[in-house]
């Protein structure tokens, strides 16, 4: 089960740039993208290695 892509942008992504102090209509439409890509907004992550929607490997994940 995923998550609809305007909850992701609504709840989750634009409130993280908002706290980040990096608004942008730009970057979420980019993260948007990305989740829907990489993930097919959570419906694959079953299928796939790393973390999360955007599949983030276990290095870039300790770095970040």
């Amino acid at each position: 089960m995923g998550i609809a892509a305007s909850e992701l942008s609504k709840y989750v992504i634009r409130p993280t740039l908002l706290y980040l102090g990096r608004p942008s209509a730009t970057a979420e439409a980019l993260l948007l993208g990305t989740a829907a890509t990489q993930s097919a907004l959570g419906e694959a992550l079953h299928q796939r290695q790393g973390y999360g929607l955007y599949g983030i490997g276990a290095a870039s994940h300790l770095q970040l």
